[in-house]
């Protein structure tokens, strides 16, 4: 129960700055309350995301799409099924698809802040890369790069990011932890 206390009144007073640096602030914390933190912020970030979705109209819904790492999953499932996108509800499906890529963010989630590979660096070593994804992001909402060329280097600082040398379960966590922080980065989802 002291745990739970500590880390609600951690989450109210890191309120600013970026999710990493919350996360590095808290690094002399237990991976049980790191954990609650994530699951906490995982969890509001999805239920924020879902409640999103269902009040965007078609048009924005189908823009999304299009821009969404999820919409690239969306268009692979429906051709595996052989779903024409004309004959059924799209967006019930992206929904039920994204249901599913929360809930296994939480399994890895958990399963890693309890794992042997832990390490509570990993914090620090995403950073640079958060970093570098925000100078990007602010320079296109300057109008200082076309979506398609942050799109580019978005995809490079993620490569350069994914092609680091290490553990499974540790790539899958820092891909959990670079969409956390996109979403508040992007659509302010905290």
């Amino acid at each position: 129960m002291i745990h739970l206390i500590l880390v609600l009144m951690l989450s109210f007073s890191l309120e600013a700055g970026s999710l990493m640096d919350k996360m590095i602030a808290m690094e002399s914390a237990s991976p049980a309350v790191k954990r609650l933190y994530l699951q906490n912020k995982l969890r509001h970030v999805s239920e924020k995301y879902m409640q999103w979705l269902s009040g965007i109209s078609e048009e924005e819904f189908m823009a999304h799409l299009r821009v969404s790492y999820f919409g690239s999953i969306l268009y692979a499932y429906l051709g595996q099924n052989m779903l024409d996108p004309s004959q059924v509800s799209v967006r019930s499906i992206y929904m039920d698809l994204i249901a599913r890529q929360f809930a296994q963010m939480r399994n890895t989630l958990s399963e890693y802040t309890k794992s042997s590979v832990y390490d509570p660096g990993i914090f620090a070593r995403v950073k640079p890369y958060i970093d570098a994804y925000s100078r990007e992001f602010e320079a296109m909402m300057k109008g200082n790069h076309t979506v398609a060329a942050f799109q580019m280097k978005e995809q490079e600082i993620t490569q350069s990011l994914m092609q680091a040398a290490m553990d499974p379960l540790t790539r899958e966590m820092l891909q959990i932890l670079v969409f956390l922080e996109f979403q508040v980065m992007e659509y302010g989802l905290s």
